[in-house]
C-alpha cells in the first residue's frame, strides 16, 4: 500500500460504523473476529456436527478425551476488499471555511455507509440462495385459515432436526403488515385492549413465544446511478427462521457467520494523491468472509401477500 495511513480517520471510521450497519447483516450473519486470515470452524450442516463424544467418563490419572478440528471441519479464509472515495480539490476550496479533516470525515461517513450497504447485500444474498427452502409456505391470501399455523409447522420442522428450537426470525415490512392485518390474527385477539397488532403480540402466538422476530426495512436500489429509480425491500416477502447463538464464535451453532480480521470491518483508512484529478483519494480496506455455518439451522418460507401489500 503505497497510501499513507490515517489514524484519526481510521478511529473515526471505526466509531461511525455501527451507526450506518443495517440490523438485516448482524442479525442473519453476525461478527466473529477472527485476527487471522485462515482458520477453522466448526460447520453444523452435517451429520458429523450433531455426534456426541464418547468415553468422556475419565479414571483418575486417566486422560480426558480430546475435541479437536478433523478432515470434516471446515475452514475460512478471508477475502480482502476495499473502497475508495476522492476529495477533489474544487471541494477543498469551496469548503474553505471548514476545518480540512471535516470534510474528510465527511467523506469517510459515507465511505463506511457504503460499504456496510455492500455488506448487508452480500449477506442477503447468500442467505436467499443457501437457505433450505421450508416445505411450510405461506399465504396471506387465505383468508380461512391462519397465515401463522405454517411458520408453527416451520418451527417445529426445525426443532426436530438440529434438536434447537429456532429462535429468530427475518420478514420484511409488507410480510410483517400483511400478517398483523388478516382477519385470523386480529380475531384471536379480540377482547384485547389494543390498537394494533404488535411484534409482541406476533411472538406470543408462536409456538416459541421467545423468538427474536426483526421486521427488515433495508432498502436497496438495483439500477445504475442516472437510472429511473427501481428501490424496493431486498429481503424480499420470504421469511427466514433459525437459530443463532447468542455470543457467535467459530465453534458454536449459528446459521450464518461473518468471520472478520477486526471488528466492525474496518481495518484501514489510508490517503494517497491522484494528481490526475486533483484530487486526494481515501482508501477503506477490511477483511472478511461470510459464511454458512449450519446449513441445517435455517428455514426459509415462501410467503404469498394479498395485493396492496
Amino acid at each position: 500500500m503505497s497510501g499513507k495511513f490515517r489514524s484519526t480517520l481510521t478511529n473515526y471510521a471505526f466509531e461511525i460504523a455501527p451507526d450506518s450497519v443495517d440490523p438485516v447483516a448482524d442479525f442473519l450473519a453476525p461478527e466473529v473476529v477472527t485476527a487471522v486470515y485462515t482458520g477453522y470452524y466448526k460447520n453444523f450442516g452435517d451429520k458429523q456436527a450433531y455426534q456426541a463424544p464418547t468415553g468422556s467418563r475419565r479414571g483418575v490419572g486417566q486422560q480426558a478425551q480430546r475435541l479437536t478440528f478433523d478432515v470434516q471441519d471446515s475452514k475460512f479464509n478471508l477475502d480482502c476488499f476495499g473502497l475508495d472515495i476522492p476529495v477533489d480539490d474544487q471541494e477543498r476550496k469551496q469548503a474553505a471555511q471548514l476545518d480540512p479533516e471535516l470534510l474528510e470525515r465527511q467523506k469517510i461517513k459515507y465511505l463506511v455507509r457504503s460499504a456496510n450497504n455492500t455488506h448487508a447485500k452480500a449477506v442477503i444474498d447468500l442467505a436467499k440462495t443457501q437457505a433450505y427452502a421450508s416445505a411450510f409456505a405461506v399465504d396471506v391470501t387465505v383468508t380461512t385459515a391462519s397465515p401463522l399455523v405454517n411458520v408453527d409447522k416451520a418451527i417445529e420442522d426445525l426443532a426436530n432436526n438440529v434438536g434447537k428450537m429456532p429462535n429468530r426470525l427475518l420478514m420484511n415490512v409488507a410480510t410483517f403488515n400483511a400478517i398483523r392485518n388478516h382477519q385470523s390474527v386480529v380475531t384471536r385477539l379480540q377482547g384485547v385492549s389494543i390498537a394494533g397488532v404488535t411484534i409482541d403480540m406476533i411472538r406470543s402466538m408462536l409456538l416459541n413465544p421467545n423468538i427474536e422476530i426483526l421486521i427488515s426495512a433495508f432498502v436497496l436500489d438495483t439500477k445504475k446511478p442516472g437510472a429511473a429509480s427501481a428501490k424496493s425491500n431486498y429481503v424480499g416477502n420470504d421469511m427466514y427462521i433459525f437459530f443463532c447463538d447468542t455470543s457467535p464464535s467459530p465453534y458454536d451453532m449459528s446459521f450464518m457467520k461473518t468471520f472478520r480480521m477486526d471488528q466492525r470491518g474496518i481495518s484501514a483508512v489510508y490517503q494517497e494523491r491522484d494528481w490526475a484529478a486533483r484530487s486526494d483519494v481515501f482508501m477503506l480496506d477490511w477483511y472478511e468472509q461470510i459464511l454458512i455455518t449450519g446449513s441445517a439451522l435455517c428455514r426459509r418460507l415462501q410467503c404469498t401477500l394479498p395485493s396492496g401489500f
